[in-house]
């Protein structure tokens, strides 16, 4: 309503206007043909429908004439005319905008459709078995030419639907870290109080890959895997890695959640295709971390059999054909009973290597590598324990491992924390590792932290601090603590899988 007055003022003229300055006749004859010009134009472009907007399917076919493509439009797949826009600037997932009628296109956008995430769970030939949403539904597509060495079993491909045509491949996250393998940096010098271990390691793996004319005259096979076993946070990681480090070795660190899978055949394909990424980049190590979880004895806690297939098929790739040649298989596991007496026989994992807790000499090698000489420590502590930074470092050294291996230091813990009765005591050398070591002096090191905090910045109290022993027996009282409620659980655990094992065994005796 506002325009129609402004287009009829502009059709009058002003009040108190000389008779000269009126306009002419054919002014305001040119002056209305404006204003109904204007009218028309809003007119049309309210009568118009709008615009439709589709995103390019496919560009090309035998069933396509020169200016003509195929798009998709809601749950419409519709073969159209290019119209005003050259074909050859058109691109598969553009959008573009169509007539309403015609449907022939307008024009082109910069925008493209991302298209729907899938996740590959099986090739078979020229045929693609993918799974879409929440995996609950599997469709077949076909393998597109050139992408047999792009696409594996376990990557998420991006597909356009309807047409479900792949955009993009990549691997998945899980499966990005399990396949393309890492270069770890860790160095046999970085474990502590592991030396004889580490010895038996570079005679398994090390000897073989350096020295294979030795071997080969002596008609010495060399083990195709190790299992490692012991008590958690005492090394068996850090081997693998430090192994892997110091011959150049490509690492492939397996977790039970990389491998497990809902879907039939999923997991042995995960498998397949680990061992088979892993003889591509030779010389490499395949690391089973947690493997009792993967080799449980088949029979035992496998209801729906999953784990039983993928003992198969890491049998089979052992076995197999395909040699394994600089490929080194490394098993971790704090529960050997729980494995499956084939992967221990001859020929698979021919060497079985125990992880003790360290000693107190072992424990003093890991201090060492955390409690350096270039660390502050308190002034006083150094006054009152020799005089010298060196001797005051021995010193705390010395009073750290009597702390950890003392006859008279315990552990009170309850796994219950609303029971009253429910205390247990532990002797706290029973439980030492060394990652309980690292995480007390890690601790400690915050401690020395927050107690330093209150001080300003560049002044003389700030200056005299430093760690001391008061900041390492607090830690190892909080870390012990912690790491026996952790212990015992696992205790308690294991024998009660004991106890049921036991239990069906006499059942099926009788």
């Amino acid at each position: 309503m506002k325009d129609d007055r402004d287009m009829e003022k502009r059709g009058r003229a002003p009040r108190g206007a000389d008779a000269g300055d009126a306009p002419s006749k054919e002014e305001q004859i040119a002056e209305l043909q404006a204003i109904v010009k204007a009218y028309e134009e809003k007119f049309n472009q309210i009568k118009e429908p709008p615009l439709l907007s589709a995103y390019v399917l496919r560009l090309t076919g035998a069933d396509l004439e020169p200016q003509e493509v195929v798009v998709s439009h809601g749950t419409q797949v519709l073969k159209v005319a290019v119209g005003q826009v050259a074909k050859s600037d058109l691109r598969t997932g553009q959008y573009v905008w169509l007539h309403p009628k015609t449907y022939a296109i307008i024009a082109s956008t910069r925008q493209y459709e991302q298209g729907v995430v899938g996740k590959v769970v099986d090739i078979y030939q020229d045929k693609l078995v993918i799974t879409t949403s929440d995996g609950m539904e599997k469709k077949i597509i076909d393998l597109p030419s050139g992408m047999g060495d792009e696409i594996k079993i376990g990557y998420e491909v991006s597909l356009l639907p309807p047409t479900l045509d792949i955009l993009e491949v990549r691997p998945s996250s899980e499966i990005r870290d399990l396949f393309l393998g890492e270069t770890p940096n860790v160095k046999y010098a970085q474990i502590g109080g592991l030396d004889e271990t580490l010895d038996r390691i570079r005679d398994v793996v090390e000897l073989p890959y350096k020295e294979p004319e030795l071997f080969a005259a002596i008609k010495l096979k060399a083990p195709k895997g190790v299992l490692l076993y012991g008590p958690p946070g005492c090394g068996k990681t850090l081997i693998g890695k430090a192994v892997a480090t110091e011959n150049d070795m490509t690492f492939f660190n397996v977790k039970v959640a990389d491998i497990l899978s809902k879907w039939v055949g999923e997991s042995e394909n995960m498998i397949k295709a680990l061992f088979r990424k892993a003889r591509e980049n030779a010389p490499s190590i395949i690391f089973f971390d947690e493997f009792d979880a993967l080799g449980t004895t088949r029979g035992q806690q496998d209801s729906a059999g999953v784990q039983k297939n993928i003992i198969a098929q890491i049998l089979s790739e052992m076995d197999g054909i395909d040699t394994l040649k600089d490929v080194y298989i490394l098993g971790a596991t704090n529960r050997p009973d729980m494995i499956d007496p084939a992967l221990l026989r001859p020929g698979r994992f021919d060497e079985v290597i125990e992880i003790q807790r360290p000693n107190k000499q072992a424990a003093m090698q890991i201090i060492d590598i955390y409690l350096t000489k270039d660390l502050p420590l308190q002034e006083t502590f150094v006054r009152d324990n020799g005089g010298s930074k060196e001797k005051a470092l021995e010193t705390m050294k010395s009073m750290l491992i009597e702390e950890l291996y003392g006859d008279n230091k315990w552990v009170e813990f309850k796994l219950d924390p609303e029971a009253k009765e429910s205390v247990k005591t532990i002797k706290r050398k029973d439980i030492i590792s060394g990652a309980l070591i690292e995480s007390i002096i890690t601790t400690a090191k915050k401690n020395y932290v927050k107690r330093v905090l209150p001080y300003p910045r560049g002044s003389h109290e700030r200056a005299r601090e430093g760690l001391n022993f008061e900041d390492l027996r607090k830690a190892a009282e909080e870390e012990s603590k912690e790491h026996a409620l952790v212990e015992s659980s696992v205790y308690q655990k294991r024998q009660r899988e004991r106890a049921r094992f036991a239990a069906n065994d006499n059942v099926e005796v009788m």
